[in-house]
C-alpha cells in the first residue's frame, strides 16, 4: 500500500504520539482498522463523523495527509456519547489491524444513525454487539442447541459462556426458547429479549476482552452514581 490513497473513514481511537503528533486508528471499508500517524495535529479530528481521508506510506503506520467531513453529522452527547465511545472501544480492542470487513463499516455507520434518531437505543446496541461477534467469528448459534437440535420455543435452555445453549433440566434461571429465537431474528420487542441479549452478549464480549477494561463502562457507572 504505497502512494496517496483515499478512503471514507471513522476515527475510532487516538492518542498522543512523539513530536506533537498523534496516533489514530480509523475504521475504513477497504482496509479495516487502519493505523495512521497525524503530524503536528492542529484541530482535533471529530469522532462519530464520516470523513474522507487521504494518507500515504509503506510502513506499518502510515501518515494522514488530509481529511474532511464527508458524511452525515452525528450529534452524540451525554449518554449517547458514552454509547458511541463503547462501540468505538469494542472495535479498537476486538478488530485486528487491516482486517478488512465492509460489513462492520456499514454496521458502525448505521448504529451511529440509530443512536441519534431512535427513542430506544438498546436494540441498536444489542444488534451491534451481536453482529460484531458474528463478523469476528465468535457469534453464538441462537437457532441450534449444543446437541445440534433446533431451538424449540417452549423449551427452557441453559447458557454456556463461549459455547451456546443446551436444554435445561430445571426451569430455574432457564431461558425460554422463544427468547433465543427472538434474539436470533432481532425481534427486540419480544418479552425478555433485550434483557437476555444484554446479559449474554456482555458475557461473550468480556471473554474476548480478556480482562481489558472499557473506559465507556466506567463513564456509565460514574454517571449513574
Amino acid at each position: 500500500m504505497s502512494g496517496r490513497k483515499q478512503q471514507p473513514a471513522y476515527i475510532i481511537h487516538r492518542k498522543p504520539w512523539m513530536d506533537e503528533s498523534e496516533l489514530i486508528e480509523c475504521l475504513t471499508p477497504e482496509y479495516g482498522k487502519l493505523p495512521l500517524i497525524r503530524k503536528h495535529a492542529s484541530r482535533p479530528l471529530p469522532l462519530f463523523q464520516e470523513l474522507m481521508i487521504e494518507f500515504s506510506g509503506r510502513s506499518e503506520q502510515k501518515r494522514l495527509l488530509e481529511w474532511q467531513v464527508s458524511g452525515a453529522v452525528h450529534q452524540l452527547y451525554g449518554t449517547l456519547g458514552f454509547y458511541g465511545l463503547y462501540i468505538n472501544e469494542l472495535i479498537y480492542h476486538l478488530l485486528g489491524r487491516y482486517d478488512h470487513n465492509s460489513v462492520l463499516y456499514g454496521l458502525y455507520s448505521s448504529t451511529l444513525h440509530l443512536l441519534q434518531h431512535s427513542t430506544d437505543t438498546q436494540p441498536a446496541i444489542r444488534y451491534f454487539e451481536k453482529t460484531l461477534l458474528e463478523q469476528l467469528g465468535y457469534g453464538l448459534d441462537w437457532l441450534v442447541d449444543l446437541q445440534g437440535q433446533s431451538i424449540i420455543k417452549d423449551n427452557g435452555y441453559q447458557y454456556y459462556a463461549g459455547n451456546g445453549f443446551a436444554v435445561s433440566a430445571s426451569s430455574t434461571a432457564a431461558i425460554r426458547g422463544a427468547v433465543l429465537l427472538a434474539i436470533a431474528h432481532n425481534e427486540w420487542h419480544a418479552e425478555s429479549a433485550l434483557f437476555w441479549a444484554k446479559r449474554i452478549l456482555t458475557t461473550e464480549i468480556n471473554l474476548l476482552l480478556g480482562g481489558k477494561t472499557l473506559k465507556s463502562r466506567e463513564l456509565f457507572e460514574s454517571a449513574s452514581q
